[in-house]
Parts: C-alpha cells; structure tokens; sequence
C-alpha cells in the first residue's frame, strides 16, 4: 500500500476542506482526491463501499489515523505537514469525530 499525497499544506488541506463540505460519492472520490489526498487504504475502502454512499466517512476516518495515529506501519505524519494544515484538518474532522470513535465509518 501506499500513500502519494497528502493535505500537508494549507492549499492542500483547504482543497479537502472544501471537497468535504457537500456529499462525495465513493465513486467520484478517487479521482477528485487524487493529487490532494491519495492513499492506498482509503482508495481500497472506497471500491469496497457502495458507489452512491457518502465518502465523507471514510475519508475522515483515514485522516483521522494519520494525524492521530501518526503511523500504520509507515510514516505518514513529519515535519511536511504544516502547523496551519493541521489544524484546517482537525477542523474538518470534527463533525466525524463522534462516529469515528464509536468505529461506526465507511
């Protein structure tokens, strides 16, 4: 598995805040998130679900074990990120935090 991008920069985590404020089908995530958020694991877990089903979900889900977490075997999380990314991140997680916990997601 791999990870090729991800929201380390304020255009990058802005991108992802604004793809995530209206609904996105698992079937159109892959290619809008692309060059913003491309990883392996989520891109599976999107194939995996139904089509027409909310991404939002997933989506969060992997970005919430990437900055809480800081690994998966792998290290995602590294000075690259930027203070100000983060926190456009943490704010788009928040909504999402309460099913994520729950581990009621994708």
């Amino acid at each position: 598995m791999g990870t090729w991008s991800m929201p380390t920069t304020v255009k990058a985590a802005t991108a992802l805040e604004n793809i995530m404020a209206e609904k996105i089908t698992a079937e159109a995530a892959p290619e809008k998130l692309y060059s913003i958020f491309g990883d392996d694991w989520l891109f599976d877990i999107l194939a995996a679900i139904e089509p027409n089903s909310d991404a939002r979900y997933s989506i969060a889900y992997r970005l919430y074990r990437i900055l809480e977490t800081k690994s998966d075997g792998e290290v995602y999380f590294d000075e690259r990120w930027k203070p100000e990314a983060i926190e456009i991140c943490k704010k788009i997680l928040a909504p999402y935090l309460p099913i994520i916990k729950q581990r009621r997601y994708a």
